[in-house]
């Protein structure tokens, strides 16, 4: 597989405060270095505060990033291995097994990376 050109994982996410009173700003970093790539804006779409855990979901969804990219890397060549036996097995859904490389494709291109 070739090598993306995002920072390599593991990504982590966490939550860094600046006061006792501080909900505090979700953050991304490089692994378990003190390195941060990013911290998510607060303010508009997340209601200050009140939208912390929306935040926190964000920034752990944004952490595990590299992880999906590897596993729809690998399905897609699992799929792709399968293919030449797939049509001596009666499937259930033939538009599934159309539609997931095509969503596995798009992912990863999204990714900018590919396929």
């Amino acid at each position: 597989m070739e090598r993306s050109a995002h920072t390599p994982g593991p990504w982590r996410a966490g939550v860094k405060r600046y006061g006792t009173h501080d909900a505090g700003t979700p953050y991304i970093s490089h692994g378990d270095t003190s390195s941060v790539m990013c911290f998510l804006n607060l303010s508009g779409a997340y209601g200050g505060n009140a939208g912390i855990e929306r935040a926190k979901a964000d920034a752990n969804l944004a952490a595990a990033a590299p992880d999906l990219l590897a596993a729809a890397k690998l399905a897609l060549e699992l799929i792709d291995a399968m293919m030449p036996g797939v049509r001596y097995i009666a499937l259930q859904n033939y538009a599934l097994l159309n539609e997931a490389p095509l969503a596995l494709k798009a992912a990863i291109a999204k990714a900018g990376d590919k396929p």
